[in-house]
């Protein structure tokens, strides 16, 4: 495998209340994904949400139709059921990639 390889990737987020938080992290994924791979998605899990992470998400969807899709639990189920989320939602990789941005 050489450096110039690219090969179709899978990255989903967990959210949970993240209304200001969730954009700028799915503009650079999306930024990121867009030089490095050959094709690719950003999943993003909505684990219940009860601020405005359902709309900033919407918005999110409808700028990056192509790259963006969005899994919605109607109730809080927890980090492991939105983690299980991610990976039962992921398409485009065989290996999906779970990022948190918990710091």
């Amino acid at each position: 495998m050489t450096h110039s390889q690219k090969f179709p990737v899978s990255v989903f987020f967990p959210a949970y209340n993240d209304e200001k938080s969730i954009a700028p992290l799915v503009d650079t994924a999306v930024a990121v994904l867009k030089k490095h791979a050959a094709e690719f998605e950003v999943i993003v899990v909505d684990d219940g949400s009860r601020d405005g992470t359902a709309v900033m998400l919407e918005q999110l969807r409808v700028r990056y139709q192509l790259y963006v899709r969005i899994v919605t639990h109607p109730e809080n189920r927890g980090y492991g059921a939105a983690l299980r989320g991610g990976f039962a939602a992921a398409r485009k990789s065989s290996t999906p990639m779970a990022m948190d941005n918990t710091t």
